[in-house]
């Protein structure tokens, strides 16, 4: 999965691994088209998520020709960009944000203006431009610190924003996937294989190449991620053919991003509790399946926020406290009356 041209499929059905451990992937003739930044991301994921052990590479290839990818097109590690933003039930004064820093919130610098709002979800693009927030739980609004909130999208049930490095705005209305552009047109994708699905949880990989999805299906809730098709503009066109992940988590409600190719999974336990689960596409790095691998936290979650990088996982408990997680046993707390919380992404 990556930014390549619309249209790039397997030359054959299958890949191939030479006795050097190298592996051929062959692809057809619209890569060609791709520019060598992309190429050269389209390879680093294809080795995390292809890859066994150490010493094997990939080689891509425009059917039977190789395609160079030269060492100093080879992009840097895709990794969140920022802090977390919290949105803080301050009583009397309202909601409001403030920025995440270890285990303290701290207010912005310039607070963007969001007096009168109901603020029950926030997103951001990459060092915090732009910020867009839910009011309710029926409008996106994009917020700023020195101009009126400005309205992006209306419905029924819009869910949490999730802002890519581009600044395209992902969301759902009513279960349709929607994204709204930086200059503020927005359009629903028509995507296939959502015909019969409900959308019920967006996340943006921190590359702007993938997408994971929770999504109502004829079986139940399922998570799937797929690679974003964009035109030479950037925008949003389609997704490819879907990646499930993580065998079925039950009553899965919400799926973040947790390195390049893990991903945190919000669902509930046999006994009904709310829990969080591990799942990797292709399955967990040292695993010999697809399946999830629960988390232990403190508390029972109803939310999380995760980043790819050194950031720290951070979880909303019931009685609105964040957490942030140091390690498997040491989850201190940061803050209470606390609704939502969200990295850039």
């Amino acid at each position: 999965m990556s930014v390549v041209p619309e249209g790039t499929t397997l030359a054959i059905d299958s890949v191939s691994v030479d006795d050097r451990g190298v592996i051929d992937v062959s692809v057809t003739s619209a890569i060609s088209a791709a520019p060598a930044e992309d190429r050269s991301l389209l390879v680093a994921q294809l080795e995390e998520t292809l890859r066994e052990g150490d010493g094997r590479s990939v080689e891509l290839s425009d059917g039977n020709n190789p395609l160079a990818v030269q060492a100093s097109d080879a992009p840097s590690r895709p990794v969140t960009i920022g802090d977390a933003l919290a949105v803080v039930d301050r009583g009397d004064e309202g909601p409001q944000l403030r920025r995440v820093s270890g285990t303290e919130l701290v207010e912005l610098t310039e607070p963007p203006v969001t007096a009168g709002l109901d603020l029950t979800a926030v997103g951001a693009g990459p060092g915090d431009l732009p910020v867009v927030v839910r009011d309710g739980d029926d409008r996106l609004l994009r917020v700023a610190a020195d101009a009126e909130p400005v309205q992006l999208l209306r419905g029924e049930g819009v869910l949490p924003p999730s802002v890519d490095r581009f600044g395209t705005v992902w969301t759902a209305v009513d279960g349709e996937l929607w994204v709204v552009r930086e200059a503020g047109a927005s359009s629903r994708l028509d995507v296939e294989w959502l015909v019969d699905r409900r959308v019920r949880s967006v996340r943006v990989s921190p590359e702007g190449a993938r997408v994971v999805l929770v999504v109502q299906g004829p079986e139940g809730r399922e998570v799937w991620a797929a690679a974003i098709q964009r035109d030479a503009e950037d925008v949003p066109t389609g997704l490819s053919t879907p990646w499930r992940i993580g065998a079925p988590v039950p009553s899965v409600s919400a799926a973040d991003w947790s390195d390049e190719t893990t991903v945190v999974l919000l669902g509930r336990a046999p006994d009904g509790s709310q829990v969080l689960s591990l799942a990797g596409i292709g399955g967990l790095a040292g695993t010999a399946d697809a399946g999830a691998r629960e988390l232990v936290t403190p508390g029972e979650p109803v939310h999380v926020a995760s980043a790819v990088g050194a950031s720290p996982m951070l979880v909303l408990d019931t009685g609105g406290v964040l957490q942030t997680r140091q390690s498997s046993a040491l989850w201190p707390s940061v803050s209470g009356d606390v609704v939502a919380v969200a990295y850039p992404g």
